[in-house]
């Protein structure tokens, strides 16, 4: 929910409240009529877990991270690789999780608020 309380005097000024998980923009103008416009755009909340050689690189175990709302696994993923470029070298070996679920990281699946993305690297063994 977001709340945005516009009250004009001389100068003109705006007061906004914002609750939960969105980002707001509000632009005011007065030309002769008050005119307000505000844009909500809900973000959803993403953990993402780094595993071994990826938490080696990143230097955490976890980060939440916000995204908007119908981010694709592919674009989120790109957006991880930008914030840690290290990750990107690893990508052709690496296994991605999203809630548990092996996933590829090219996938057109959007996020969903709380969903789980874990950075899993090349597993081996016998």
């Amino acid at each position: 929910m977001v709340q945005c309380t516009l009250a004009f005097k001389t100068p003109p000024f705006a007061t906004f409240s914002s609750v939960s998980n969105t980002e707001t923009r509000c632009s005011v103008s007065k030309c002769g009529n008050t005119e307000s416009r505000m844009e909500e755009k809900a973000l959803l909340k993403v953990e993402v877990l780094f595993f071994a050689a990826f938490r080696e690189i990143t230097g955490v175990e976890k980060i939440e991270l916000k995204v908007e709302e119908k981010t694709t696994i592919k674009t989120f993923v790109a957006d991880v690789v930008k914030k840690y470029p290290k990750i990107g070298k690893m990508m052709d070996n690496m296994v991605l999780s999203v809630n548990l679920e092996y996933t590829d990281p090219n996938s057109e699946q959007t996020l969903k608020d709380a969903d789980k993305v874990a950075f899993i690297p090349p597993i081996s063994g016998g």
